[in-house]
């Protein structure tokens, strides 16, 4: 996802004596589109206006899920926050944590279908993929989760004991899987930790 800033703009027509003559747009139009057609078109001051547009593969295909009714989420993918957000952005998956593919190329980071190569995601990073686990939290008496710790200091509560879990490291890049099923439940940059909590909550 990012942020789509548009303006109304004041632009410069010859008139039919050959002076200058400035209007401003009946619309909002985004710098970009705007500078093609008016190289040096002027943004109408307080018209700024900001909107959320997807702009990634996996973003679309989530938005086409919905639309066709399919809400069985598999995992997370936790990506860097927008300007002026303070948490990081977080885009539901269809397909589990194993199905994809994290590389990091200088600033770019790639997210790709393992099976196809299809790319679902190429932006900024760090990029995190967790699954969705359900987190049953027993009976009523306090006691302390087992939390999936990442670099980017984030916890996520996991269902599980410790040793139930194996993290792996493979350079810049991680990996956790669940011992008895060998379910990949996170991918992302390494380091990460698998440890129990030090206070119940």
């Amino acid at each position: 996802m990012k942020i789509e800033v548009k303006f109304l703009w004041r632009t410069r027509r010859k008139t039919a004596t050959g002076r200058d003559s400035w209007s401003t747009t009946r619309f909002s139009a985004t710098e970009e589109f705007i500078r093609k057609e008016h190289p040096d078109a002027v943004a109408v001051e307080g018209s700024r206006q900001e909107r959320l547009v997807l702009d990634q593969p996996c973003e679309f295909e989530l938005h086409r899920g919905h639309l066709g009714g399919r809400e069985e989420f598999r995992a997370l993918m936790l990506t860097p926050p927008l300007p002026g957000y303070g948490a990081r952005q977080e885009t539901k998956l269809l397909r589990r944590v194993s199905e994809h593919l994290i590389r990091q190329e200088g600033a770019r980071w790639i997210v790709t279908l393992a099976s196809t190569g299809t790319l679902m995601y190429d932006g900024a990073g760090p990029v995190e993929i967790v699954a969705l686990v359900p987190f049953d939290p027993g009976p009523p008496t306090p006691r302390n989760p087992t939390l999936l710790r990442t670099k980017s200091r984030g916890e996520r509560v996991l269902p599980l004991p410790p040793d139930h879990y194996e993290a792996q490291e493979h350079g810049t890049l991680a990996t956790v899987y669940v011992l008895e099923t060998n379910e990949m439940i996170y991918q992302g940059p390494a380091p990460v930790v698998v440890v129990r909590s030090r206070a119940p909550f």
